[in-house]
Formats: C-alpha cells, structure tokens, sequence
C-alpha cells in the first residue's frame, strides 16, 4: 500500500505542497457553465415555471412511479432490484462511471438523442430533468444527485419537484452529506483530504444545498451517523442496508491450515487500512499460521469472490457503524471485525430501547478499534474451534437484518405511494 505522506522528525508532510485548486481551470469550467446555463438552462427553467398552473394539461400526472438516481452507488441498485417486484422501478444515472458495478440501469445515453448525451454534465441535465418530470411520481435521491446538482439552478430543483406534485426521498451515503470543517473525528477528516485533496472545496455549498434540500424534500432517512451533518431527519436507522443475497449466497467457514483474511481499503487513510496493513505484517513476522491480503482496486466481482474465500473480513476500524462490506461479509457468513461507535449504539438505544438492546446482544460483529485490533484478532486465531458457530450466527444475524430492513422499504414505498404517511408507523402494515 503507497503511502501519500511522509515524515520528517516530528513533522508530517501530507501533500505535495501544490494548490488542490487551479484558478485557472476553474474560471474556464465557471464561463463555460455560465454559458450553458444561462442560454440553455435559463428559458428551460423559465418554461417549467409557466407551466406550473397548467401542468396537469400539459403533464398528466403520473401515478406509482419511482425512480432511483442520478449517480451509480451500490444503495440504489440494491434498492431498485428489492422494490422492482412490487412497484414500477427505473434506476438512472446520468453516467455509468461504475462501469456495471453499481448501476443496470439507464443513463443519458439510452434516454437522450446522441448530440445532447455528447454533453452529459452541460446540455444533459436538463435534458433528464424533464424528462424524470414527465415520468415519475416519487424520487430517491442522493444529497448530491440532483438532476441540476452542477448548474446554477441547483435551488430550484427541490421547489420544481414539491410545485409539481412529485415525492422527493433523500437517503444521504456519507461523502454527500460529510463535512471536513465540521468533522470531529481526525482520522476521518484527514482521510477525506488525502482521499480527494479537492473535498473541502464543496463544504459550502454542500452545507447550503443539504439544508435546501432538508427544507423542501418530502422524507429525509437518517442512516447510521450522517444525522450529524443534516439538519432535518424523518427516519432514523443503524444501518438501512439492503443486499442482493445473489451475490452474497452463504460460504461455510471450513477452517483450512492457513486461516485467510482480508481488509478491503478503499480508503487508506480514512478507513485506517495503513494501520491494518502495519499490523498484520509484524504479525505475520510471529505467527505463520494465517495469510492475509489488502485488496485496493480491485473490481467488485473480485472483491466478493475474495471475500467468499475469506475466514476473516477486516472492515474499518475508524468509522464506528457497520459498513455495506461488513454486511455483505456477515451474510457469507464470515468473521466479521469492525468498530462499533458505543455513543451512537446508545443513541439508537434511546430512539428504540426495545429493538435495538437485543440488536446490539444478539450482533456477533467482534467490535474493534486502533488499539484493541491486535488482541482480538489473535484470539480469533487462537479459537479456530468456534469459527464455525461465529459463521452461523454472523450469517442468520445479517439475514434478519437485511428482511427487516427489507420489509420496512416496501411498507414505506406503498404508504408514501398511497399517501397514508400515518401508515409509516403502524406496526400491523
């Protein structure tokens, strides 16, 4: 694993020491913005507001149809396959650049003449928003996914969809939501520079844009920690993940001479995998009997064949919650190593003593930190005889999360579609 910083006695040096920004290229990308927006964007916003009072002449309003978009995340693809069984799904993003990992569904290119798809992020946007106007009743939504998200007229977007009768559901996934300046946790907030020297530069509008959003939307989902950043939330959960079992069919834990684990680092410095990769060297160096691997880059089909082949799945050490690995490592049925924030357990305990006590009981995640990460994993390597029961408790304790989880998105989905908001919080739905 390169690292992207080095020291000098009691000094770190974290970058290059070059601007993250080019005044240069910015004000080049700012014109021809200002252009698009103005000439092309202006008379097509302009359109849609006069249209308002006659919209349902012009626009017959649209029942029961949902989509998912508008940019290629893991979430909406698992989102899209569970709900497409009960209601009219489209998944859509403006461009595939998972290149099939995250996204089967449409883009720019199968909605848009070929000389306004040529031009995804200027002409395009405009393009698909009337058109998901036309289309759809109710939009998934990521903070950071609006269809106008990089014009000008990214404020009027949340207003246009409340003015034309549509449901808006913001279900924040962190870098969207995120907020260097407001960041308590070093590790994180480091990581996040060193991740994308350019993050920092959207903290305020991504401020400003997440209250706007938050004032107009019609449901705002609070996951895991992100309720920190938001200033609105309507529904809160631990974790809300939802797995395709397809891709995740449970693997016996068969111990083999060689116990094998892995850490997926995505992130080096956020997610802590420096330290990992640190330390399962010098352990390696003690003990022979376990082989381990830092999968960085790799395609996602690799990456869940490797964790098939997996005893033990390393996750963050740094975050707190369960990550989408950690899950999908749970439902393999393998050991599964993660931190586990006890303040934000707490917090869960409080909103739903009666869920979440027997949740955090029954969790056979084997909770870590910087610190503790060393101790336990040697006891895991020293109790080979318990992998077996570890595996089937992990695996039924992901699949009843998951059908929770699940069950809990259809309900929401035909409430929010029947207009009966109240039904949300009847338990007998």
């Amino acid at each position: 694993m390169n690292h992207l910083f080095y020291h000098q006695n009691s000094f770190t040096v974290v970058n290059d020491l070059t601007p993250p920004f080019s005044a240069k290229d910015e004000l080049i990308y700012f014109l021809k913005r200002l252009v698009i927006d103005i000439f092309v964007g202006t008379p097509i916003i302009f359109l849609l507001i006069i249209a308002i009072p006659f919209r349902l002449w012009l626009m017959p309003m649209v029942k029961g149809k949902i989509l998912l978009g508008t940019i290629p995340l893991i979430i909406f693809k698992t989102y899209h396959a569970l709900l497409s069984k009960s209601f009219d799904t489209t998944l859509f993003a403006m461009e595939d650049y998972s290149k099939g990992s995250f996204h089967d569904g449409e883009t720019l290119r199968t909605i848009a003449p070929s000389w306004i798809a040529r031009y995804t992020y200027f002409i395009g946007p405009y393009y698909a928003f009337v058109w998901a106007l036309c289309k759809f009743e109710v939009f998934f939504l990521y903070f950071d996914s609006g269809f106008l998200e990089r014009t000008f007229w990214w404020r009027i977007e949340p207003i246009l969809l409340q003015w034309y009768g549509k449901k808006s559901v913001m279900v924040p996934y962190g870098s969207d939501v995120w907020s260097i300046e407001s960041m308590s946790n070093l590790i994180k907030k480091l990581g996040l520079g060193l991740f994308k020297r350019k993050y920092f530069g959207l903290d305020f509008k991504r401020r400003e844009r997440n209250y706007w959003w938050c004032k107009y939307a019609t449901v705002v989902f609070g996951i895991v920690d992100f309720v920190k950043y938001l200033p609105r939330v309507d529904i809160l959960t631990l974790n809300g993940h939802i797995i395709l079992e397809d891709e995740n069919s449970y693997v016996p834990c068969v111990v083999t001479a060689k116990i094998k684990i892995i850490h997926i680092a995505n992130d080096a410095y956020r997610k802590g995998s420096m330290e990992i990769d640190r330390l399962l060297k010098n352990l390696s160096l003690k003990r022979d009997d376990f082989e381990y691997e830092i999968l960085t880059g790799l395609p996602r089909e690799e990456v869940m064949q490797k964790i098939s082949e997996a005893h033990i799945v390393i996750d963050t050490p740094i975050d707190g919650f369960i990550q989408y690995t950690t899950m999908e490592a749970a439902l393999k049925g393998k050991i599964v190593m993660a931190h586990l924030d006890h303040n934000l357990n707490n917090f869960f305990c409080y909103l739903n003593p009666s869920y979440y006590k027997k949740h955090f009981e029954d969790m056979p995640i084997i909770d870590i930190d910087l610190e503790t990460l060393e101790k336990k994993l040697i006891d895991v390597l020293d109790n080979r005889d318990s992998f077996e029961k570890i595996s089937q408790c992990t695996r039924s304790f992901a699949q009843k999360t998951i059908e929770e989880n699940s069950q809990f998105l259809i309900n929401f989905v035909r409430a929010l579609l029947d207009n009966q908001h109240d039904k949300i919080i009847n338990k007998d739905l």
